[in-house]
C-alpha cells in the first residue's frame, strides 16, 4: 500500500511538478533556448504530459507513453514516432526503468535534427550509497503520513540495500557517457 502511494505521488505532486518545471524553464533560459520559438515538443515516456513547462506556449505537445494513459487535453498521444522530428524532446525519469537505455537514447537521437535539444532527467540514486541523510529525508517525506514514513524508514533499516523499480542507476559521468555514445553534445547544468 505504501508503494502504491509512492508511485501515485511521484510526478503528480503539485509542488514537485512546479519545482521540476521551474528548473527546466530556468535551464532553458540560461542556455538561450527560446521556448516561444518551439513549434513541437515530445515528452518521451511522459505519462499524461505533466512535465512540460507552460512556457512552451506555441508548441504542439506530443507524448509517447507505452502505458496507454490518456494525456492531458490538447496533447496528442503517439503510438509510433518513427520518422518524426520535433523541435524539443524530453525524456524524464524513463532511462532508469528500461532494460536497454542505450536503445532508447538511440531512438531519441533519430528524432532530432541539427540544433534540436534533448532534455534528459534521471534520478541520482543508488541502493548502494544511501547514507543517513537519505533515510532522514524519507522519514519526513511530505507525500506521506508520519506513520507511513516511519514504517518505510524501519523497513529500510532492516534491509538498507533493498531494490526498487529502477533497474539502472546513473551518476553524472554514466549518463554523459550514455548520451555521448549516441552522438549527443552534452550541456550539463
Amino acid at each position: 500500500m505504501v508503494y502504491k502511494k509512492i508511485n501515485n505521488a511521484v510526478g503528480f505532486d503539485d509542488l514537485e511538478l512546479l519545482e521540476r518545471q521551474e528548473h527546466l524553464k530556468n535551464l532553458l533560459k540560461n542556455v538561450g533556448v527560446n521556448t516561444l520559438a518551439i513549434k513541437s515538443i515530445l515528452d518521451y515516456g511522459g505519462d499524461v504530459e505533466q512535465h512540460i513547462p507552460d512556457s512552451f506556449i506555441n508548441a504542439r505537445k506530443y507524448v509517447y507513453e507505452v502505458s496507454k494513459v490518456t494525456p492531458k487535453e490538447g496533447v496528442l498521444s503517439l503510438s509510433k514516432i518513427d520518422g518524426m522530428n520535433f523541435d524539443f524532446v524530453m525524456c524524464c525519469h524513463v532511462l532508469e526503468h528500461v532494460s536497454y537505455p542505450q536503445d532508447v537514447v538511440n531512438i531519441l537521437n533519430s528524432l532530432l535534427v541539427e540544433d534540436v535539444w534533448l532534455y534528459v532527467e534521471v534520478p541520482l540514486d543508488s541502493p548502494f550509497y544511501r547514507g543517513m541523510t537519505y533515510y532522514i529525508e524519507l522519514m519526513f517525506n511530505r507525500n506521506f503520513s508520519i506513520k507511513d514514513n516511519f514504517t518505510r524508514w524501519i523497513k529500510m533499516f532492516k534491509s538498507p540495500h533493498s531494490m526498487d523499480e529502477h533497474i539502472n542507476y546513473f551518476i553524472p559521468k554514466s549518463i554523459k557517457i550514455l548520451l555521448e555514445k549516441a552522438g549527443f553534445d552534452i550541456y550539463r547544468h
